[in-house]
Order: C-alpha cells, then structure tokens, then sequence
C-alpha cells in the first residue's frame, strides 16, 4: 500500500548463509518468492517440506569452496547436500525437465581467477517460466568477489524472472 513493489518479483540472495537462507526463504515463502540467486550457500541434505510452488533458483558456487564445500559436507552435525546433488533437487521439483545448450556461455565471474572459469548448466520447465541454474565456477572460493560483468548477468537474470 505504501511502497510501489511488484508483487511477481520479488527476489532473494545472499552469500553463504545467506545462500542457505535464500533455499529456506524458497521452501517457506514460495508463493511470494519468483526466484533465488544463493551464493556458496546451498539447501537442505533431507527437506523439511515441499515448497508450494516452484521457485526459479541461480545457484553460484565455487570447485574450491572450503567453508561449504562443492561435494556437501557437515556444519557440526548437521549434514548439507553438494552444490550438484542441491541443483538435482531443485530442477526435479521445478519440473526444470528441458536442458537448454550452455556450451559455449563461459562467464568471467571470480576476479581471482584467470579466464572463463564459469561454467553454466541450465533446465527450464515446459513452459520456459521457471529456470534452474548452476554456476559452476571452477577453481573459485567461498567468498568469490564477482567481477562487474557477472554482476550485470546475475541482476539480468534475476529481473527476466517473474511469479
């Protein structure tokens, strides 16, 4: 009422545990949220529940994370799934069932690193309304500063999504 804000995209993200948050904030508020863009954070090993609806997720991660590794691991005794077992997940319950041709989209995302290190995988549904996505970037770390043409990419991506 008091604030001009679209209703069809709203848009969560954050780094680590913000990343962990952005999978929680998809389970428990998928009618509101269009989609997640998660950074070195990844979702539950077992979920608590299933989201009421899809929920277009970017997912960036870096081969060389060593705080939340790529493989999954634990945090004390809590178990996380890897970064491609949490992307299987998601793309299965999107119903993200069309592979659409990445092979020649190499991103300059870590600063640190030299090159396209980034690579990209990415599903949509049937409808091409929901996208599942998984920035690869290999040889990356956990706090992976993105460079400005990531950046636009990732806000590009984020605004094309809507509820």
């Amino acid at each position: 009422e008091k604030y001009s804000i679209d209703k069809k995209r709203i848009y969560v993200t954050g780094l680590s545990n913000g990343g962990f948050m952005s999978y929680r904030m998809a389970h428990d508020h998928a009618d509101l949220i269009a989609a997640i863009v998660p950074v070195s954070g990844v979702g539950y090993k077992n979920w608590p529940n299933q989201p009421k609806n899809p929920v277009s997720v970017l997912h960036i991660h870096g081969t060389k994370d060593n705080v939340i590794r790529w493989k999954g691991g634990n945090i004390l005794i809590a178990s996380y799934p890897g970064a491609k077992e949490n992307f299987e997940k998601w793309r299965k319950f999107n119903q993200c069932d069309k592979a659409v041709d990445t092979s020649k989209l190499k991103i300059d995302l870590a600063r640190g690193v030299a090159g396209k290190e980034t690579t990209v995988t990415r599903y949509q549904n049937k409808a091409g309304t929901i996208t599942t996505e998984l920035w690869q970037v290999t040889n990356g770390g956990h706090v992976t500063p993105p460079s400005k043409e990531a950046r636009e990419l990732i806000v590009k991506w984020m605004l094309s999504r809507t509820k």
